[in-house]
């Protein structure tokens, strides 16, 4: 279930409900872009759930990458690009970097690109599948 404010209930493996909430935006009106990169992080969370080989990720890790996420789709937001953008692009993921990594997000970006990589993200029939319309 996902709400127009961008969050989903997750079920974990022992039956516990997890609200996950993308809404990346602390003050101001949901707009039409702030739709559509909640959806792109969304998107990017499933993707580590459901797409990537390998074993699960612990709901510590995805919450980890979560906050990541919405701080990335904050970066897209200000210099106004997708988060799909923003991951295919060195220069850019660079400018994100510098502007708003700390040690601990740093890392954690890291080890995060590498499963995008592997997963091969930036292709266009990803971007199609979440368009807001």
């Amino acid at each position: 279930m996902v709400s127009i404010a961008g969050t989903c209930r997750l079920i974990t493996q022992k039956g516990k409900a997890v609200n996950v909430n993308f809404a990346y935006w602390s003050i101001g009106e949901i707009t039409p872009e702030r739709e559509q990169l909640a959806r792109e992080a969304r998107w990017l969370l499933f993707a580590l759930m459901w797409l990537r080989k390998g074993a699960p990720l612990s709901l510590g890790t995805l919450r980890n990458y979560r906050v990541l996420i919405k701080l990335m789709a904050r970066f897209s937001e200000d210099t106004n690009r997708s988060l799909f953008d923003l991951l295919g692009n060195e220069k850019q993921l660079w400018q994100f970097v510098d502007a708003r990594c700390s040690g601990w997000t740093g890392q954690t970006l890291g080890s995060l690109l590498p499963l995008y990589v592997a997963m091969d993200l930036n292709g266009a029939r990803y971007r199609d599948l979440i368009r807001v319309s």
